[in-house]
């Protein structure tokens, strides 16, 4: 999993060549002063969290502040991440016995930007940055007929790291993103795909 986001990292490396600070001044004074964007993806447990979480989903929303002269951006996000449900079922006496765990975090985040300058159509970027998170945690259970459901939810903070692309696709810009996100004993990547307005 580390491997996609150390990957991107050395891509960014590989395919941005170097610029003069005039080429840089000019595309960031062509860069809007404020980007939104919408995205979904996929949201991967890592370490001891796949143990009771599996693959899911992620949707988020961002918006973009360009830095004046600078290569440097800030973004600000909401996002959801709802993970696939762990399951496991057993016989006592004749009796069966059924558990699911369903985990869900919703993130509101702060990062710090850097683009790499590019003649290429594709242009390489890296973020990091802190954020409040709500991770909940959902187990059911049935024995015998009876069914119970108790769930455990905690305000952490947490910190992410990663890199993406950008490029254009069907005249907007479009950015695939993956970055490497801990919260408290939750370590999680998501892979991105989002569009800019």
């Amino acid at each position: 999993m580390q491997r996609a986001i150390l990957g991107l990292a050395v891509a960014a490396l590989v395919i941005a060549p170097s610029t003069s600070e005039a080429q840089r001044g000019r595309a960031a004074a062509s860069a809007k002063p404020l980007t939104w964007s919408v995205g979904v993806g996929a949201s991967m447990p890592n370490g001891d969290f796949s143990e009771v979480a599996k693959t899911g989903l992620n949707v988020q929303g961002t918006v973009t502040k360009a830095l004046n002269n600078s290569p440097v951006w800030l973004r600000g996000e909401a996002a959801y991440h709802r993970f696939g449900a762990i399951e496991e079922s057993e016989s006592f006496g004749g009796a069966d016995y059924t558990m699911s765990g369903r985990a869900s975090v919703m993130s509101l985040i702060g990062d710090v930007g850097y683009s790499f300058q590019s003649s290429s159509s594709v242009k390489p970027y890296i973020l990091g940055g802190l954020g409040m998170n709500k991770a909940s945690y959902t187990v059911e259970t049935e024995f015998d007929g009876e069914k119970e459901s108790e769930t455990e939810s905690s305000n952490e903070l947490g910190i992410n790291v990663g890199g993406g692309l950008r490029f254009r696709l069907a005249g907007r810009i479009a950015t695939l993103e993956a970055r490497y996100m801990t919260i408290d004993d939750a370590d999680f990547i998501p892979l991105t795909f989002s569009i800019e307005f």
